[in-house]
């Protein structure tokens, strides 16, 4: 990862990635991304929320990240998604991700653990718990149960210590660190 201060504001495009014939298309995802840049985004998110990541090889999930990097050519920040089902894996990606010039990386390891309710509690619980947010609940929301609040801390202490997680989420360049 390029070592640059930034924060996120602003717009911050997802990008789907683009298949034709079943594979990558590379062309058209590189004239996404350039249009995103052309066009005021202030950072760019790469194989993270549009739902086809899962669908890349670990090959073209790199080659991706070192394409949109390419394109934004430090204009604006590269977040690579780096979320696997093992934490193994995201953190292989993520590594993966940073070499191939992410600036920062999305992972979610912990999304068993966050949604083991119908309801966004165990999210705020998890922020809370790593004092980002307050858990006050808000109707027609409840508590956390106890049985999610053990799932939670048993996902966050194999992530990371909680100094690490408010560490890491306050700078783009110390998240490299928790990937290996």
């Amino acid at each position: 990862m390029r070592d640059r201060s930034w924060r996120l504001h602003g717009l911050i495009t997802a990008l789907a990635s683009p298949f034709r014939d079943g594979r990558l298309d590379e062309e058209r995802l590189t004239v996404m991304a350039a249009r995103q840049v052309a066009r005021g985004t202030t950072a760019l998110v790469a194989s993270g929320s549009t739902g086809e990541a899962s669908m890349l090889s670990i090959s073209e999930h790199v080659r991706l990240i070192r394409m949109v990097a390419a394109v934004s050519a430090g204009c604006v920040p590269v977040i690579a998604g780096c979320t696997a089902t093992a934490i193994e894996v995201s953190r292989f990606l993520a590594v993966a991700a940073a070499r191939a010039g992410a600036d920062a990386v999305m992972m979610a390891p912990l999304h068993t653990a966050l949604f083991l309710e119908s309801n966004p509690i165990p999210l705020k619980a998890a922020l809370a718990a790593i004092r980002l947010c307050a858990e006050t609940v808000r109707a027609p929301l409840t508590p956390a149960l106890e049985a999610t609040r053990a799932a939670l801390s048993r996902a966050l202490a194999k992530v990371m210590t909680e100094e690490d997680a408010v560490a890491r989420l306050q700078s783009a360049a110390p998240m490299m660190r928790m990937a290996g």
